[in-house]
């Protein structure tokens, strides 16, 4: 079997453009925004706790200064996500969950002095077999 890559290595967007495409691509991806090779903030863990799970997540372009974290999530068979957290700590304890149900986590960061908030992590799926105290 093939090696699994690392989530960071996962890419996300992939083309082949002729030139006239590929000139008029750049154009309008450096006046409107830009394209990175990865986001810049992976989940590192997802740890079960009764009636939540505790999502642990890393910084991982060292060329990105992070101001702020946002944290969603979503059951699995939804497909909307609810946001969880914003702040700057790069853990938070999602509670409220129900035992044995899967659930998809993603987080993003807001760069220092911007107000847009980064690509989203590569969702990762969690779930608790412990019922609440």
């Amino acid at each position: 079997l093939p090696e699994v890559p690392a989530l960071v290595d996962v890419p996300c967007l992939s083309a082949q453009l002729d030139d006239s495409l590929l000139h008029m691509f750049r154009t309008h991806v450096a006046r409107h925004g830009s394209v990175a090779s990865h986001p810049p903030v992976q989940i590192e863990e997802l740890v079960e706790r009764p009636g939540g799970v505790l999502v642990r997540w890393c910084k991982v372009d060292d060329d990105f200064t992070p101001q702020d974290y946002r944290l969603q999530y979503r059951r699995g068979n939804s497909s909307q996500y609810e946001d969880a957290y914003i702040g700057k700590d790069t853990e938070f304890l999602v509670l409220h969950l129900d035992p044995h149900v899967d659930h998809l986590f993603r987080v993003c960061a807001r760069g220092e002095g911007r107000t847009e908030w980064s690509p989203w992590s590569i969702p990762q799926t969690g779930y608790t077999t412990l019922a609440p105290h």
